[in-house]
């Protein structure tokens, strides 16, 4: 009843950066494997699935990541302490600038389970489409676009339910 209620919050980050701060973990994860990003499309995907029905936790608790990843994982934690404190309207959004394929939406949905976003509840993930790239291919596959929201709700039904 009380408390801070004025607004929502929302995380926002590059893909890049992202889909960088998850090729590191799955470095550490599957040593002498390839990074997430460069694995075939359907590799990826399975990849996903598995570890959004996984109960093993994701991120190794005594190992040093590069800043950049540090970053990703320290501020994703934070959305979850905030949430857990204040309730999940708190912050209710995860955007994700430059986005270009539902790959990097599918990563942030990854690390946001890693690390606890979602245990307060469902979270939007938000792809910005920037590029005129990006746009241009949006429009030309709404197909596309709609297998992936498919898979999407998918993995997000799997994260909630595979804790």
């Amino acid at each position: 009843m009380f408390g801070f209620h004025l607004c929502e919050l929302e995380w926002r980050q590059q893909s890049g950066k992202v889909v960088a701060a998850l090729d590191e973990i799955v470095g550490v994860v599957e040593p002498g494997l390839a990074p997430l990003s460069k694995r075939a499309p359907e590799e990826r995907a399975a990849w996903i699935e598995r570890e959004l029905t996984t109960v093993r936790p994701l991120l190794p608790r005594a190992y040093a990541f590069s800043a950049a990843s540090t970053d990703i994982i320290v501020s994703l934690e934070a959305v979850a302490k905030l949430r857990a404190r204040r309730g999940p309207q708190t912050v209710a959004s995860l955007i994700l600038a430059n986005a270009e394929e539902p790959f990097e939406m599918l990563a942030l949905l990854v690390l946001a389970r890693a690390c606890g976003a979602l245990d307060a509840g469902p979270l939007q993930i938000v792809p910005l489409l920037e590029s005129a790239t990006s746009i241009a291919a949006g429009r030309r596959s709404p197909r596309r676009c709609s297998r992936a929201r498919r898979s999407a709700r998918t993995c997000a039904r799997a994260a909630t339910y595979g804790k």
